[in-house]
């Protein structure tokens, strides 16, 4: 099964990453300079946790229609941190991204505590979730830091 999840992530993200804990298991984290997929320093955990449950069947299922899953994920950086974060754009009704909380305006910002270092290896790792039992997102939201925490059923 790990092996399935780093072969599908090589597939989607489109090069060879590291396949070392869940989502930097998945080698989908930022790369430092060790090339190990890097977390998101403890000093910027914090944030309001919102736990919500997600049908394994509904996930697959919003999975399967990729023109309603279109988003525009535009990168940002903040002064004083070194990794990007990506503003989401035209997030429609009815995707994956509604499924798991997320609405157009979000500021994505790690996916299980690992740096995002480019657009599709957040898609990458939402193409794996279905297979998870549990997963998180952190996103700000109108000036509020927000971890998603997703019991996947």
């Amino acid at each position: 099964m790990r092996m399935l999840k780093c072969l599908l992530t090589i597939l989607l993200a489109g090069s060879l990453f590291s396949c070392a804990g869940k989502f930097g298991r998945l080698g989908l984290g930022g790369e430092g300079a060790s090339g190990a997929a890097t977390k998101i320093p403890e000093e910027l955990r914090s944030a309001e946790t919102v736990a919500i449950a997600v049908s394994r069947d509904k996930l697959i299922e919003s999975l399967k229609t990729k023109k309603r899953n279109s988003v525009r994920m535009i990168s940002v950086f903040r002064k004083g941190i070194a990794f990007p974060e990506y503003h989401l754009f035209d997030v429609q009704d009815k995707s994956i991204y509604t499924l798991l909380g997320m609405q157009s305006r979000d500021t994505v910002i790690a996916a299980d505590d690992y740096v995002i270092a480019e657009p599709r290896q957040f898609m990458a790792f939402l193409q794996v979730l279905p297979n998870e039992k549990s997963a998180s997102i952190r996103l700000r939201r109108d000036e509020r830091e927000l971890r998603m925490e997703y019991t996947i059923q």
